[in-house]
């Protein structure tokens, strides 16, 4: 089985790529925030999954996509 929510004509990524950009997103949230501890990290990477680019920029959504943005 295979889950693809992108261009169904275009052969999804690696699995490799995939967790290794998903890696590389998280260092970068967590990084952005300067956690103090393990906790910051964590909170930092679990609200970047909750940014979306908006109609007027970045915006942070929950319970997406039932909101305006």
């Amino acid at each position: 089985m295979t889950a693809w929510a992108d261009d169904p004509a275009q052969p999804p990524r690696a699995t490799s790529q995939i967790i290794a950009a998903a890696q590389a997103r998280a260092r970068m949230a967590a990084g952005r925030c300067r956690p103090g501890d393990d906790t910051d990290r964590l909170l930092a990477v679990a609200a970047d999954q909750l940014l979306i680019d908006g109609r007027e920029g970045p915006a942070v959504v929950a319970g997406y996509p039932w909101f305006g943005e």
